[in-house]
């Protein structure tokens, strides 16, 4: 039992930890718009945690519609909120 509670004040800490940032939402958007060769008209962004260190990462959607509203254009950048580096993912 107390392994337990031990093993989730390690997780709780190591979650509060990991949200000191140094990349913030508005400057993920701006990282994300100058990866993608399109101006988007959409834009979603939010902030996922990958791996077992609960790493923070920005994943920003960008997109445009044609005029019937089909989405043309798509791109998903992973910004990473320490570093600022990015990965490109299939929308």
């Amino acid at each position: 039992m107390l392994l337990a509670v031990l093993f989730l004040a390690f997780l709780a800490l190591k979650t509060c930890a990991s949200r000191d940032t140094e990349v913030d939402q508005d400057e993920a958007v701006e990282i994300a718009r100058d990866e993608v060769d399109f101006e988007p008209e959409k834009v979603l962004v939010r902030g996922v945690q990958r791996g077992l260190d609960a790493h923070l990462y920005w994943a920003v959607s960008l997109s445009t519609t044609n005029a019937v509203g089909i989405r043309e254009d798509c791109a998903t950048v992973l910004v990473d909120s320490e570093t600022g580096a990015t990965e490109m993912q299939p929308c």
